[in-house]
Formats: structure tokens, sequence, C-alpha cells
């Protein structure tokens, strides 16, 4: 599901501004990146656990049942990319 994808790149995006790096030196994917990444833009506990079963349900295909409906998945994504624009946008003024 591209949902996850577009989650996490922002997870990554967002984790190496805040370290000062233009990447972060992990093992992907990485739940501890998408923890770090969630308490900045402020998700519920909700939709940190759908990123991360995304995440096992997109690397390690444990179900072959969707871990949401991909139109949650979407908004979902679109939601993290928005915070984290404007988590950007904060931390870049």
């Amino acid at each position: 599901m591209l949902a996850f994808d577009a989650s996490y790149l922002c997870c990554i995006q967002l984790v190496a501004m805040l370290e000062g790096c233009e990447r972060v030196d992990s093992v992907h994917p990485d739940p501890e990146l998408v923890a770090k990444a969630a308490l900045v833009l402020e998700l519920s506990d909700h939709e940190s656990e759908l990123i991360l079963r995304l995440m096992e349900w997109s690397f390690y295909a444990l179900s072959e049942e969707q871990p949401c409906m991909e139109s949650v998945g979407v908004e979902l994504a679109r939601k993290v990319h928005e915070r984290t624009q404007r988590a950007i946008e904060r931390v870049t003024e």
C-alpha cells in the first residue's frame, strides 16, 4: 500500500531534519523512527499504530488482508504529509 510509503518517507525526512542530517542512518523499516516522528506530528496512538501495522503488512506480508481500507490509509498519509510540511516550516523559519 502506497499510503505506508508516503507516510514513512515523511517520517524519514522529518527525523533527518530534526537530527540535523541529510539522511537517517537506520535499518529500514524502523519502528522507532515512526515513533519519533509521530510524537512531533502529534499523531494519535491509533494513527501511530496504523502506520506500524501498514509497515508490517507492506514489508513482511504477514497477512493477505490489508490493515485498513485504502481510503483510510490515504487519509492518514495526507495528514502525515501536511503535518510534516508544517513541522519543517516551523523549524526552518
